[in-house]
């Protein structure tokens, strides 16, 4: 019980008076995790000390001296201390009204160091910390020297039988005759996992099994030791799960297996308070309120679910019909390609032909010049009506020999038949000028077939048409 002065007032006059508050019941917890999870959500409770991976052979053998200097770490040197020197038998010896809980089951995350009569944890494991996975003895040492201990062998839990009479004679006893609460935690390791909705055997099921045997085993060798009470929890609560304190490990039991252990240990160093009963019924409201809470959000999430899928579907639709217009697009895109590089290329050859088209107009316009100033009617010499004659001679007779025919000429022309002029020489003279038919349409083409004559070649047929041009141009 704790004192604490009370500051009251009567008649003006402060009185101080001690007033008694209960203090909080104290909890020595030696073993692993599950006991510390156990009781840290009670800490309003009890006044609580956890010893963590405290084995019953550690914590009661003999003391060894060992040599710190070989490690850095701060950690590893506090926890080899710690157990090498024995504090936590010193000090659960030195809190006799402190309730004490241990375990067995803690003992297999570990191997064991064998050092005389001395036992110490095979720290040489990232089980205690990341501290602790890259730890290496030094050569020749106590530890180095050690024997190493498994705890799956026989030879572990004989000595652990030994150590804990050992414990329970010079500490326990007394204790428990006292009324101080001693609990033994009789736990199991977890075969099972839930995993999705459904109870699946953890891999190494058949190892677990073995050691929950040595575990039953130990069970009964403590249940002949008086005073000692045992606390177990629910075989249908040892199963693990991802959402399990510290993961899905077979000494990881899911939440509903802490609760049920705190309203046990309340109910054993609590009794007649009915507050283990209380805290499971709350528990049990809260588990199922949030379970109601989950159960909603669930629905919720699947009615969106729903919706997004619905809007999922019809983008996916929507994505099939874009895809298959732009499949359509692209083909006649690719249609429209090759009917432009089809009009490309017509255009191309239309580009040619144009240009030769205008080579020949060229041509012709500069051979109907020549033509039209070689006959013209102005003023000539004697030198030039004498080259013309013999010119319009020359020229008749080509025409005949590329079929010009005089009676067709004349028909088609009743002006020069009533004119009473030589089919021929009218032609030349004025019919070419004027655009009048002779055979069919080819009179132009005729009459440059027939100038070719006057002309070497094509390439000179522009300098010399020129140059004819030219010298008549200078006579007239």
């Amino acid at each position: 019980m704790n004192k604490m002065t009370n500051i009251s007032s009567l008649g003006g006059q402060k009185i101080l008076e001690p007033d008694i508050v209960p203090s909080k019941p104290s909890v020595i917890t030696l073993g692993g995790c599950n006991l510390f999870q156990s009781f840290v959500p009670l800490r309003d409770i009890f006044d609580f000390t956890h010893f963590w991976r405290a084995a019953i052979p550690i914590t009661a053998s003999r003391t060894v001296s060992i040599d710190y200097g070989q490690f850095s770490d701060e950690t590893v040197i506090r926890l080899l201390e710690r157990d090498a020197t024995k504090v936590v038998y010193q000090r659960v010896k030195a809190a006799p009204d402190s309730s004490i809980i241990f375990e067995a089951a803690a003992d297999f995350t570990n191997k064991f160091l064998k050092i005389g009569d001395s036992f110490l944890p095979d720290i040489r494991s990232s089980v205690f910390g990341s501290e602790f996975e890259n730890v290496e003895f030094k050569e020749d040492s106590e530890l180095a020297n050690a024997e190493v201990i498994s705890p799956d062998s026989d030879y572990y839990w004989e000595v652990w039988k030994y150590y804990f009479d050992l414990m329970y004679k010079d500490l326990l006893q007394e204790r428990i005759q006292r009324g101080v609460q001693v609990i033994f935690l009789s736990r199991r390791l977890c075969l099972n996992e839930l995993k999705e909705g459904e109870f699946v055997p953890l891999p190494n099921v058949r190892e677990i099994a073995r050691r929950n045997l040595i575990l039953d085993d130990i069970e009964d060798f403590v249940s002949q030791y008086e005073g000692i009470v045992m606390i177990k929890s629910s075989p249908d609560l040892l199963y693990t799960s991802e959402h399990a304190i510290g993961g899905a490990w077979e000494f990881h039991p899911h939440e509903g297996y802490y609760a049920d252990l705190r309203s046990k240990f309340m109910e054993a160093l609590l009794p007649a308070t009915g507050k283990g009963e209380k805290y499971l019924a709350s528990w049990i409201a809260d588990a199922d309120r949030n379970l109601s809470k989950a159960r909603y959000s669930c629905a919720s999430l699947e009615s969106e679910l729903d919706r997004l899928q619905s809007l999922l579907q019809q983008v996916s639709q929507n994505a099939e019909q874009s895809q298959s217009r732009c499949d359509a697009l692209e083909k006649e895109l690719a249609g429209k390609n090759e009917i432009i590089a089809s009009q490309e290329k017509a255009s191309e050859l239309l580009g040619s032909e144009v240009s030769d088209l205008r080579s020949q107009n060229a041509r012709l316009n500069l051979l109907s010049t020549f033509m039209a100033r070689r006959y013209t009617t102005g003023k000539l010499s004697l030198i030039d009506k004498l080259g013309r004659l013999c010119a319009l001679r020359f020229e008749a007779k080509q025409l005949r020999k590329l079929g010009f025919d005089e009676r067709k000429y004349l028909d088609a022309n009743p002006d020069v038949k009533n004119a009473g002029m030589v089919a021929e020489t009218h032609y030349l003279l004025y019919g070419m000028k004027e655009g009048r038919k002779i055979i069919s349409t080819l009179g132009i083409i005729l009459c440059s077939m027939m100038m070719s004559d006057y002309f070497p070649s094509d390439s000179l047929l522009i300098g010399t048409l020129s140059a004819a041009s030219t010298d008549i141009e200078t006579r007239r």
